[in-house]
């Protein structure tokens, strides 16, 4: 394979995982809101840890590291919920909000400053 096209391949690769961004936050959103209704560290809650774990190890890979940074923040936090299992009261639901912002403005600037580059 030529360097030329390795290098096409490799953009569009990278193209197509930015562009899937906000899919992910909207697949993240989704998930804590199945979470919040059903007032349990359920099923929801292990999905949405792998999707952070997913995006913690990717946005390393792909150059985002402040997204990777956040993922890995919002992941950790996730785990000793769903270990400890504290009731999902006002305080942790909070919480939780505050890690799914953060999450949506990393994902934002690291969408926007990608596309300032390509």
């Amino acid at each position: 394979m030529s360097e030329q096209r390795l290098h096409d391949r490799l953009k569009a690769l990278t193209d197509s995982y930015f562009r899937q961004l906000p899919d992910k936050f909207a697949q993240a959103d989704r998930l804590w809101k199945e979470i919040l209704s059903r007032g349990e560290w359920g099923a929801q809650a292990r999905e949405l840890h792998r999707l952070l774990h997913s995006l913690a190890g990717s946005g390393a890979t792909f150059g985002a590291q402040e997204l990777s940074a956040c993922a890995r923040d919002f992941e950790h936090h996730l785990q000793d919920c769903v270990q400890q299992a504290p009731p999902i009261n006002a305080d942790e639901a909070g919480r939780m909000e505050l890690h799914l912002q953060q999450l949506a403005s990393c994902i934002d600037r690291e969408v926007r400053q990608y596309s300032a580059r390509s």
